[in-house]
């Protein structure tokens, strides 16, 4: 059986994880997909998202704030997803990876052990 001490840095670390992926995604998107331009609002958040997020998986698992920060960059993806696409596919991929981001950030945050 297992402790729930031991659970907690795995907690952080699968989400921040998936975050990473998340900011991978947002990175080379644009230049995947077919039809869409590379965006700034892609390309920074994603980049913030990435280093945010591999921060916790690497060495720092224990400091909540770097995933409230990822929240907020989360949180601001989804909200500029809107203006600053101009297809549907693109606003629908920015608030999914955005509201992801901001969940999986979340939980990272709230883990205790």
């Amino acid at each position: 059986m297992r402790s729930e001490a031991a659970e907690w840095p795995e907690v952080v670390v699968v989400a921040s994880g998936i975050n990473v992926l998340a900011g991978i995604w947002l990175l080379v998107a644009p230049y995947v997909l077919p039809g869409l331009a590379p965006a700034w609002n892609e390309i920074v958040c994603g980049a913030v998202i990435f280093v945010l997020a591999l921060t916790p998986v690497t060495v720092a698992w224990r400091v909540p704030a770097l995933s409230y920060v990822n929240a907020a960059m989360g949180t601001a993806l989804t909200i500029t997803g809107f203006w600053s696409n101009a297809t549907t596919g693109a606003v629908v991929g920015d608030v999914l990876v955005g509201l992801a981001v901001v969940l999986l950030a979340l939980l990272s945050a709230n883990a205790r052990p």
